[in-house]
C-alpha cells in the first residue's frame, strides 16, 4: 500500500499582501513623468513574488499629489512546503536624478513563517519591519507597508552611496548572514566634503557603518547649493579584523572579506537660477588602485562587498577515529589470519556529503562505497581495539555510518552478524 501526503496554501490566503507599499512625495506635487522603481530581494529558499520589480509613475502633472501615498505591490508568491522565508524591499535609485530629490534609503524586511496544519494546508504568516528609514538609520519598526519618501528641496539634496552586501554560508548553515558582524569604513577625500550629521567621525573625517541584511546603510549627506560645480569623493572599503591580509587571503577565523576598494563621487550642481534653481546631482561609482584616484568608472548603482564563511576541516583521527572492539573466544587467532571490517554510510545525507567532497574518508573505495580496516593477533577472550582512517569534515551536519563485520570463511569461527 502507498500514501502520500502533501499540503497547499487554501485560496483565502492572498500572499499579495505580504508584499505592499507606497511610494509619497514630500515637498510636491507628482510632475508628468514622474518614476520610482522598486526591487524586492529573496533569500536563496524563497519562493520568487510574480515581479521582481515594480513602478510607479504619474502619467500627468499633479496625478498625484504632495504627500500622498502612491500604492505599489510585487504580487503573489507560492509557499508549498514549511519553512521561513525571508525578502528584503527597497527603492532603486536611477541613473538620471530628477532635480531637488533625495531618493530614499529605506529598507524593509518581509519575513514570511509557513506551518503545516497537518489536515492538508499549509498557513502562511508575514511580518514587515522596517530595518532602515528614508535616512539609512537603523529602526527596527514593525509596519504593515514598506512607506518609502522621497523628499523634494530645491536648495539641497541629502544622498549617500548604495552598497550590498554578498554573503556566502560555505559550512552547511552554522553561520547565516545574521550571524555575522561587518561593517564598512567611509574616508572623504575632497576637502569641505559633507558627512552624514549622526556618524562619529575620526580626526582624518572617516566613519564606520554597518550592514542591514544584504543592505550597507551609509547614511546621508546635504549637500546645498554652496557646492555647486565640484565634486565630491569617498573612499569605500570593508574593515578587515587583524590578521585577515593578502598572505592568507584576506581571511581570518573561517571568514573571507574583501580586499575590493571603491570611489564614490557625488556631483551637485545647481540648474536654472533666481526662484527657479533646483540643486541637483549625478553619483558615480568608480575604481581605485591607490584609495585615492579613480580610475575606471562602475556601470552600477551601487557597490558590493563579498564574503563567504568556511570553517577549517574537522578531523576524527588517532585516538578520535572510528574504532571498535573484537573478541575471539575459544582460541588465538592464528597466523596470517584476520577479521576484516567496513565502514558505510548509514543514510542518504551522509551518501550526499561524500559525494560532495564535504566529508574526506581514509582509504574510502567508491565502488564499494565503503571503507575497510583489519585485526590480527587477537588472543583468546582478549578484547582487541580496531579503528578506520582518519575523516575530515568540512560542512556542518549530522553524519551517520554503520560498521559491520566481514564474514570470513574459518573453521568452526562464529562471525558476527551486527
Amino acid at each position: 500500500f502507498l500514501n502520500t501526503y502533501s499540503a497547499s496554501l487554501p485560496d483565502s490566503v492572498d500572499t499579495s499582501e505580504f508584499f505592499v507599499g507606497a511610494k509619497v512625495l514630500d515637498g510636491r506635487d507628482w510632475k508628468q513623468g514622474d518614476s520610482f522603481l522598486f526591487v524586492i530581494e529573496k533569500d536563496d529558499k524563497a519562493p520568487a513574488t510574480e515581479k521582481a520589480e515594480t513602478e510607479t509613475e504619474a502619467l500627468s502633472d499633479g496625478q498625484y499629489t504632495d504627500g500622498q501615498q502612491v500604492p505599489f505591490d510585487f504580487g503573489k508568491a507560492e509557499f508549498t512546503k514549511p519553512g521561513t522565508y525571508t525578502y528584503i524591499i527597497y527603492e532603486k535609485e536611477p541613473d538620471s536624478k530628477a532635480p531637488g530629490l533625495s531618493y530614499s534609503q529605506a529598507l524593509y524586511t518581509v519575513t514570511v513563517e509557513v506551518t503545516d496544519s497537518g489536515d492538508g494546508t499549509l498557513d502562511a504568516e508575514a511580518t514587515m519591519v522596517q530595518t532602515t528609514d528614508d535616512d539609512a538609520k537603523a529602526t527596527g519598526t514593525e509596519t504593515d507597508k514598506a512607506l518609502i519618501t522621497n523628499r523634494y528641496d530645491a536648495e539641497s539634496i541629502w544622498a549617500g552611496p548604495n552598497g550590498n552586501k554578498i554573503y556566502t554560508d560555505l559550512s552547511g548553515g552554522s553561520m547565516p548572514l545574521s550571524k555575522c558582524d561587518f561593517s564598512f569604513r567611509v574616508t572623504p577625500l575632497t576637502q569641505g566634503a559633507p558627512i552624514p550629521a549622526d556618524v562619529q567621525a575620526e580626526q582624518d573625517g572617516s566613519f564606520t557603518v554597518t550592514n542591514d541584511g544584504t543592505s550597507i546603510s551609509y547614511g546621508r549627506a546635504e549637500f546645498t547649493a554652496q557646492h555647486d560645480k565640484d565634486h565630491y569623493d569617498y573612499l569605500l572599503e570593508e574593515v578587515m579584523p587583524q590578521g585577515a591580509d593578502e598572505s592568507n587571503q584576506y581571511t581570518y577565523k573561517g571568514m573571507k572579506y574583501d580586499p575590493a576598494k571603491y570611489i564614490v563621487r557625488f556631483s551637485p550642481e545647481v540648474q536654472g537660477s533666481g526662484d527657479d534653481a533646483v540643486v541637483t546631482m549625478t553619483i558615480t561609482y568608480w575604481n581605485t588602485d591607490d584609495g585615492v584616484n579613480p580610475t575606471t568608472q562602475i556601470q552600477a548603482d551601487r557597490i558590493s562587498f563579498t564574503n563567504s564563511y568556511k570553517p577549517e576541516a574537522a578531523e576524527l583521527s588517532g585516538d578520535d577515529a572510528i574504532h571498535g572492539e573484537k573478541t575471539l573466544n575459544g582460541r588465538d587467532m592464528k597466523d596470517g589470519e584476520t577479521f576484516d571490517f567496513k565502514l558505510k554510510s548509514a543514510d542518504k545525507n551522509t551518501d550526499a556529503a561524500i559525494a560532495a567532497g564535504q566529508i574526506v574518508i581514509e582509504g574510502w573505495d567508491a565502488n564499494s562505497a565503503s571503507a575497510s580496516c583489519q585485526l590480527t593477533g587477537a588472543k583468546d577472550g582478549e578484547a582487541e581495539d580496531f579503528s578506520f582512517g582518519s575523516i575530515k569534515f568540512d560542512k556542518t551536519g549530522v553524519y551517520k555510518f554503520v560498521i559491520s563485520e566481514e564474514q570470513g570463511n574459518a573453521k568452526g569461527v562464529d562471525y558476527d552478524k551486527h
